[in-house]
């Protein structure tokens, strides 16, 4: 599958400061497992199972290659990032974890685990966007802000939070994996629930990338705007004096339907053996008889 588009989904990155490169500095410290609680406010809303034991397997065989970032809560440390690691390593029986302690208010940890997941590929679009929607509603921040404090352009932002308002037959698919974020924009356009889940499906089945849901969209567009076209010249005034001549050749219409219906269903006639009358089949009788009996009734 080719690459988005740079100009549309990713733009310019904006070179600022974050307060991220400040939290990130903390003390490593060996903290008992039953000390660690997971984050209250995640991006994750589902955890596969399959990845937890992949990764305590690789923990198994190659070790902790990177901390968990936790900030403390009174006696307990929440998790700020991370979380799939300390599960993987309390799956695996271990009774501490080793932790970088930083000293963060609310405000700087969402924004650390904002950053921590917004671009993993193995997060679906939906939650990133849903998420980013809880830390702009959450502080009362514009797309600017937003915009500000991920490096990113304003229009990035703005398209993210977009996805939360695409129909829910694209958001499941982007939920399941099975298209890509771009071209679930491209099909999202598409307001015609019949059209759309159809070409959802072939996008699903066949794969597709932004430029083939691209063209779908436009040639979708493009149909629309000459129904328009059409409808725009039947007006009422048009039908009404129209409305005999679309009376009689819809009566004609009809009358041919019913002639044919009747042709279709027509019972056919054969005649009477002995006296040679024609009647429909289903109103003759069928006799078994002999030859000699046959010959008989037909002399008589």
């Amino acid at each position: 599958m080719p690459e988005p588009i740079k100009a549309d989904w990713e733009e310019s990155v904006i070179p600022i400061e974050k307060a991220g490169q400040r939290v990130m500095a903390g003390e490593i410290r060996e903290i008992p497992m039953e000390k660690i609680i997971p984050p209250r406010e995640d991006v994750r809303t589902w955890i596969p199972e399959e990845h937890i034991e992949a990764l305590a397997a690789s923990i198994a065989a190659v070790g902790l290659l990177h901390e968990p970032l936790v900030v403390q809560r009174g006696d307990y440390y929440e998790i700020i990032s991370g979380n799939c690691r300390y599960l993987a390593c309390k799956r695996l029986g271990w009774s501490t974890l080793r932790c970088r302690v930083v000293d963060a208010n609310e405000y700087e940890v969402l924004f650390a685990r904002l950053h921590e997941n917004m671009f993993r590929a193995d997060i679906s679009p939906v939650e990133k966007a849903e998420f980013l929607k809880k830390v702009k509603d959450k502080f009362g921040l514009s797309d600017e802000d937003l915009a500000r404090w991920m490096g990113k352009s304003r229009s990035w932002v703005t398209r993210t939070l977009g996805i939360l308002e695409y129909p829910e037959d694209i958001k499941q698919a982007l939920r399941d994996g099975v298209i890509s974020a771009e071209v679930a924009y491209e099909l999202a356009k598409i307001t015609d629930e019949v059209a759309r889940q159809r070409l959802l499906e072939y996008a699903v089945r066949d794969g597709a990338t932004r430029r083939l849901a691209k063209i779908w969209r436009e040639d979708w567009e493009r149909e629309q705007r000459v129904l328009q076209a059409l409808a725009g010249t039947i007006t009422e005034e048009y039908v009404e004096q129209k409305r005999e001549e679309f009376l009689s050749r819809a009566e004609v219409v009809a009358a041919k339907i019913r002639d044919e219906y009747a042709a279709a269903h027509m019972i056919p006639e054969r005649s009477c053996d002995i006296c040679g009358k024609k009647f429909r089949e289903d109103a003759l009788i069928a006799l078994y008889v002999c030859p000699d009996c046959a010959h008989v009734i037909q002399n008589a």
